[in-house]
C-alpha cells in the first residue's frame, strides 16, 4: 500500500515518529517535535519518521 502524498491527519495531534493519535499518559514535547511517551527517546536526538516524511 503506497503512502499518501500529504499528512493524512494534519489537524489532529499525532506523534512525529510513529504517527499515533492516541498518547496514553499525554503528549510529550521532544526536542524535535510532538511525541507519544513510547517515541520520546527516539525523537530527543532526531526527527521522527512521520515528521521527516510529511512535515519537513
Amino acid at each position: 500500500m503506497p503512502l499518501p502524498a500529504t499528512c493524512p491527519t494534519p489537524h489532529v495531534d499525532h506523534c512525529g515518529h510513529c504517527w499515533t493519535t492516541v498518547a496514553i499518559g499525554g503528549w510529550m514535547m521532544a526536542s524535535l517535535g510532538l511525541s507519544c511517551p513510547d517515541c520520546y527517546d527516539v525523537m530527543s536526538g532526531e526527527a521522527g519518521r512521520h515528521d521527516l516524511r510529511y512535515h519537513r
